[in-house]
Formats: structure tokens, C-alpha cells, sequence
């Protein structure tokens, strides 16, 4: 997944000149001890660590060779400093053609699992606050590319 920063006034993307930021979230290529994930049942939790503000999801990387750009409306987040912020379960279905449609659906939360998980990283000691992802639609079309979004 990649996240932009944004204005969710202006409903705009914030450009990395202006101090936007872009991060990748994914179970390999993290930056909180080597992109941290654990498995429960059918579900994978991811640990990352990211500056406070403000993101939108711009894309999802589902395959080698597949991506889907999220440019009618996708998922926010506030990150908000000193604190780990636990975002919705969500489950992504990729589509099986490539013109199909992809997907998200938010699923049931675990806290008890995300504490669990936390209690591992002893140097961590901050509150856990639930943020709920929330759909929402920037004022241009990412189809155009991100610059267009600026």
C-alpha cells in the first residue's frame, strides 16, 4: 500500500517540497524492525513506524506485475504523534481480470491481539489508540497523475 500525505481541508495531496511525505506499508519492506508482521488466522497485522499527519492511500501493489491506483475516493488515517495508532482490519480483494475492480472491506478489529503484539517490542511503552480508516475522496483525480493532485 502507499500513502500520501494530504490536506484534508483542501482535500489535496501535499508535494514532498512542502513536507508531504510518501511511505510504502507492506510485510517486507518496512521500516519498524525490518517491517514487522504477525499472523492470526487468515489475517496478517503489519507494524510500521510513521510520522504524525495526515495520509491518504494513493495505491495497492497486489501482485509482481499488479497495482491498482486508487483515484475515485480510497481510505485516510491521521497518525497522531507518541501514540500507536491502530488502523482498521481491512481485506483487500484484487481483481482476477485486469480491468476488474479492486476492493477493500474493513473487517472486524482485535485489540486484544494488537496489545499482544506490542507487549513484544519492550522499548515501546505508549498508549494504543483505535483510528478508524476513513473513506474519503480527494477534489482531482489521481488518474491524472499524483502532480495533478498537488
Amino acid at each position: 500500500m502507499e500513502f500520501h500525505s494530504f490536506d484534508p481541508v483542501a482535500r489535496r495531496l501535499i508535494p514532498e517540497q512542502r513536507g508531504g511525505r510518501v511511505f510504502r506499508v507492506s510485510r517486507n519492506g518496512g521500516i519498524f524492525n525490518n517491517g514487522a508482521s504477525f499472523e492470526k488466522g487468515r489475517y496478517r497485522y503489519l507494524v510500521h513506524r510513521l510520522p504524525s499527519g495526515s495520509y491518504y492511500m494513493t495505491n495497492v501493489y497486489w501482485g509482481p506485475n499488479g497495482n491498482s491506483l486508487m483515484s475515485n475516493g480510497s481510505l485516510a488515517v491521521t497518525v497522531k504523534p507518541g501514540r500507536v495508532n491502530y488502523g482498521d482490519n481491512i481485506r483487500f480483494k484484487t481483481p482476477f481480470f485486469i480491468f476488474s475492480k479492486f476492493k477493500i472491506r474493513r473487517i472486524l478489529r482485535d485489540d486484544l491481539f494488537v496489545r499482544e503484539i506490542m507487549s513484544k517490542y519492550r522499548n515501546v511503552r505508549v498508549g494504543i489508540e483505535n483510528q478508524d480508516l476513513l473513506n474519503f475522496k480527494l477534489n482531482c483525480d489521481l488518474s491524472k497523475g499524483v502532480t495533478a493532485c498537488y
